[in-house]
């Protein structure tokens, strides 16, 4: 996946809905359901930039900051790079 969007400059997802449901007990520890810290540890690797996102099934979910900082401070210590702006 990492190869392939950085060859495509295809940016990737960090979904946060993940964190709204809360840790969970998982054979590799106590985690949210995702963002997964072990996948994206894989594609900082790569020149991939990220996107924060969420599936907006309630159009309230994208103004939960709670949930988008939670979602951050998880992959804080990756240095995953983040488009800030829109992508064009």
């Amino acid at each position: 996946i990492g190869e392939t969007a950085a060859k495509t400059n295809t940016p990737l997802e960090i979904n946060v809905q993940g964190v709204m449901r809360g840790k969970h007990e998982f054979p590799s520890g106590y985690q949210y359901y995702y963002p997964h810290k072990e996948f994206w540890s894989i594609i900082k690797e790569y020149p991939v930039k990220c996107v924060i996102g969420v599936d907006a099934h309630d159009p309230l979910w994208l103004v939960d900051k709670e949930s988008l900082q939670a979602a951050v401070d998880e992959l804080e210590d990756l240095n995953l790079d983040y488009i800030k702006e829109p992508f064009i």
